[in-house]
Order: C-alpha cells, then sequence, then structure tokens
C-alpha cells in the first residue's frame, strides 16, 4: 500500500529479510486467490499454519503477527484458526481498515430505522420454541416466525432443546477498552495501530494503541484527541489495571500520557466467539419448525459473518413465508374449483 515504506520495512528489527519476503509472497497469494480457495484449506492453528507451513520465524510472529491477531480475534494464535488468519489477511490484502464516520454504533442504528415494528429493550427472553417467546416477566409473544439474534451463549440457553442439534455454547473472549482524552495532538500523528511487540505481562497488559482522532477528527471536540487502549483477556478489573496500562502508555509515549483524561472503560465479556480449531464455520440457520439463530457464532467470528447469516436468515424466512402463503392459496383455489 506504501511503496515508499519498503526500504525502511525491510531494514526493520521484526523479523528477518527472508520472512518479510515469504510475507509479501502469502500477500500476493491471498490477493490473488478466492476466498473458496482459503477456507478449504486444512485447518490447524494460526501458529503452526505461520510456522510450520508458511516457515516463518518466532520473531516476527511474536513482534507483529501475535499481537496484531490478539487484537482482532481476542486470543493467542494457538487458540485461532488459520482460516480465519487467512480471512482478515485476504480482507486487508484486498481492502483497507476503516472506521464509520459516527462511530461502530451507527452500524445498528441504521439497521433499527428500517423496522416498521416496534423495538422493545430490557426484555430479556427466557425461551423459544416454535411460535412463542417467552420472557423472563412470563410474558408470551406469539409469533410464527422467529429470529433468535443473540451471542452464543445466550442462543445456547434460550434454544435449549429445540431442533435436532443443541445450539454450542462458544468459548469466551474477552477485552477491555479504555479511552482517554488527549489536550492537543496525539503524540503520533499516523493513522495506524500500535502494538505491543513484547510479551503480555502484568506490568504490560496494553496490546494495541490507536489515536482515532488521527482516522476521524470529529470523534474528539477541537483541540483535543483521542486515544483508544486496548487489554484482551484481563485478568484484572479495569479499576486495578489503569495504573499499569498509563504506565505502559508513559513508556510508549513519554510522560505526557500521565496527564491523559481517562474518559470512560469498557470490559466487554463475550466480544466475540472462540474459535479454537476444529471448527464448521458454516451452520444450519433454521433451528427447528418457524425457529432460526442467527450470529457470528453461526458463522465465521467476525462482523462480515454475523451480518451474512443476518441476510441469510431473512432470505430463508422470506423464502418460508412464501411457501406458506403459495400452499394457503393452493388450497383456497382447490376449494374454489
Amino acid at each position: 500500500r506504501r511503496p515508499l515504506d519498503l526500504p525502511a520495512s525491510l531494514l526493520s528489527s521484526v523479523g528477518s529479510i527472508a520472512d518479510k519476503l515469504k510475507v509479501g509472497s502469502l500477500r500476493i497469494f491471498a490477493g490473488l486467490a478466492g476466498m473458496e480457495v482459503l477456507m478449504k484449506e486444512p485447518e490447524t492453528t494460526t501458529y503452526q499454519y505461520l510456522s510450520s507451513k508458511q516457515g516463518l520465524s518466532d520473531d516476527i510472529i511474536d513482534k507483529f503477527f501475535r499481537p496484531f491477531y490478539r487484537g482482532i480475534y481476542l486470543a493467542e494464535l494457538e487458540n485461532q484458526s488459520s482460516r480465519m488468519f487467512s480471512f482478515v489477511f485476504k480482507m486487508l490484502a484486498d481492502g483497507s481498515a476503516c472506521l464509520p464516520e459516527s462511530g461502530m454504533g451507527e452500524i445498528t442504528r441504521q439497521m433499527a430505522e428500517g423496522l416498521e415494528d416496534d423495538i422493545r429493550l430490557n426484555c430479556p427472553v427466557a425461551k423459544v420454541e416454535p411460535g412463542k417467546v417467552t420472557l423472563n416477566s412470563g410474558e408470551e409473544i406469539e409469533a410464527s416466525y422467529i429470529v433468535c439474534a443473540t451471542d452464543g451463549k445466550t442462543a445456547s440457553e434460550i434454544l435449549k432443546g429445540q431442533g435436532k442439534k443443541e445450539i454450542p455454547c462458544p468459548d469466551d473472549r474477552r477485552s477491555l477498552c479504555y479511552y482517554y482524552s488527549i489536550d492537543g495532538p496525539a503524540p503520533m500523528q499516523e493513522p495506524i495501530l500500535f502494538l505491543n511487540g513484547e510479551a503480555v505481562t502484568h506490568d504490560t497488559p496494553v496490546n494495541n494503541v490507536a489515536f482515532l482522532t488521527n482516522v476521524n477528527p470529529s470523534l474528539a471536540p477541537a483541540g483535543k484527541s483521542l486515544a483508544s487502549v486496548t487489554v484482551v483477556d484481563p485478568q484484572k478489573s479495569a479499576e486495578e489495571l489503569e495504573p499499569q496500562v498509563r504506565k505502559q502508555m508513559a513508556k510508549w509515549f513519554g510522560s505526557g500520557a500521565e496527564k491523559w483524561n481517562l474518559l470512560k472503560t469498557y470490559p466487554i465479556s463475550g466480544a466475540q466467539p472462540g474459535q479454537t480449531p476444529p471448527n464448521t464455520f458454516e451452520k444450519d440457520l433454521q433451528i427447528c419448525d418457524g425457529v432460526w439463530c442467527c450470529g457470528d457464532h453461526m458463522d465465521t467470528p467476525t462482523l462480515n459473518g454475523a451480518l451474512r447469516t443476518g441476510v441469510k436468515t431473512a432470505d430463508e424466512v422470506a423464502m418460508a413465508r412464501g411457501l406458506k402463503r403459495k400452499a394457503i392459496l393452493e388450497k383456497a383455489l382447490a376449494r374454489l374449483k
């Protein structure tokens, strides 16, 4: 993407020149290969794929691939699918990473705007079965077509006993995000992701940092910058970790980090379904008569997987409704004859 940076990349201390040539070859292959080809490759862990199949050294794996993909899939390379590595690697080879101008919440807001029926919030569901949804309050809602669009753990609980196969409860992938306000410009001006190429420890818990206003200045008031700092699989509370996080930021970006203003923390449990091999990424979305389930746990653990299952579920529900209406119409026409 940035040819002028090639000499500096080749001479950097992250990996050998041989490593970088192998990564370049892999990038060319990923750009040319279709997704069907990549997803049919034998599945192994991402670490085994990079080390054994691609022949990359532990130096480049630990300093680049490990923190980068740990930030994406919220797990170590040993607990990531090689197919998911290939998926993201191809996506980054084909296109650019980006942020919605109004934030990630804009995706759900736009989806909600297209719904004609009312949206009821704060109504936990206890059970889903054909033709009926039972809320925790005991209220029952009848429906001919029901779509369960939740995280995997919740889906496995409220759909228990429905269909021939149970919805599996995926391993939990957790993250912790700190947002800091910075007076003036960010310490680094490039729109890039900063990775922890050292081992994640008690004293260095941060996996990656991004200065979001370098991408979208409207995310902060004039004269301010916004930093997003991520800890993967935190072992302590946000409050307990924050002193170590701030100390690490001061080591990376200078003593000015000690004056960053903590705006908010987001501890996120169930941020993503686990994908330790072996996996079945394309699952049957119809659970039983009149009940479907969609979400990233039913496909690839990505936004793409979640949205794709939503589209496929909508298509299947529309087809089921059409077939049902056709059957009713044919019966009515038969009576008229």
